[in-house]
């Protein structure tokens, strides 16, 4: 009983592990990219939107469909740590140069 419980919790954490590594290999591919907006409130200061968002490819016809949809499974799939993701942006504020 004692072994089931191990192997369990083992293969939920190397799930958990490839699972997070592989969301950073599908930022670092830009299938999911961060935007940052803000807007200027009338005292100066300016207030940040963060969001974690499909990449843009541009024109489908000319750069496959394929791309476009994995963008897409991958917004879905990745759905819980793109939230942690724009929930952290919001407690780790920084300031950003926009031109």
């Amino acid at each position: 009983m004692l072994f089931r419980v191990k192997k369990k919790r083992l293969l939920i954490t190397i799930f958990l592990i490839a699972y997070t590594a592989s969301y950073f290999t599908v930022r670092m591919e830009k299938l999911l990219i961060h935007r940052v907006s803000f807007i200027t409130g009338q005292d100066g200061n300016k207030s940040y939107y963060h969001c974690v968002t499909g990449g843009d490819f541009g024109n489908p016809m000319l750069t496959g469909i394929a791309i476009w949809r994995l963008a897409d499974i991958a917004y879905y799939v990745y759905s819980p740590i793109r939230f942690a993701e724009t929930l952290f942006w919001k407690v780790c504020p920084r300031e950003y140069k926009f031109n």
